[in-house]
């Protein structure tokens, strides 16, 4: 639809002298009389928001006293939780056989103190199913100062030595 300019004059008098009040609202300045503009626009212009949530309740303060008595109650669940722990871990060590170090014991013969070098142990099956430890490591005989790459195996139950192989010599 067009739009015809005309201008604006006060329905009373017919003066074009007006002043603006406020949108689309005006005074004439000769009598006075105030008037405003009426569209004849059949447009509606429709806004939709989304509903409002309506807001939520404070929520109440928890009371020091609840706070306490649960800070009571995890600390009591805690510390029977590490009793019961320590209690078990107690029963469990006092339950396992130790088996005593032959070589710390004194069962197993060695040459001398200095004879193994980085000299590394295990007990294994042997025939029979007789225990065996087998040692490896860098084997000397006393006074010398080169050492041997050697594999020695041990009776488990007595300490004697069964059979030494020499690999070859190193530094």
């Amino acid at each position: 639809m067009a739009k015809q300019i005309k201008a604006i004059q006060c329905p009373k008098c017919g003066s074009p002298q007006k002043t603006q009040l406020q949108l689309d609202t005006y005074r004439c300045d000769s009598c006075g009389t105030e008037y405003f503009l009426d569209t004849d626009a059949i447009t509606l212009n429709v806004r939709q928001l989304p509903p409002v949530a309506p807001p939520r309740p404070a929520m109440a303060p928890v009371p020091a006293r609840n706070i306490r008595w649960a800070l009571i109650l995890a600390g009591t669940v805690l510390l029977w939780s590490l009793g019961a722990y320590l209690w078990e871990h107690h029963q469990r060590v006092a339950t396992t056989e130790l088996q005593p170090d032959l070589l710390m014991t004194g069962r197993l013969e060695r040459e001398s103190p200095s004879a193994w070098r980085s000299a590394e142990s295990a007990l294994v099956p042997g025939a029979g199913g007789q225990p065996l430890l087998v040692l490896a490591g860098g084997h000397t005989v006393p006074g010398q100062y080169t050492y041997t790459a050697t594999v020695a195996f041990y009776d488990a139950r007595t300490g004697k030595l069964r059979q030494r192989v020499d690999l070859g010599s190193g530094r």
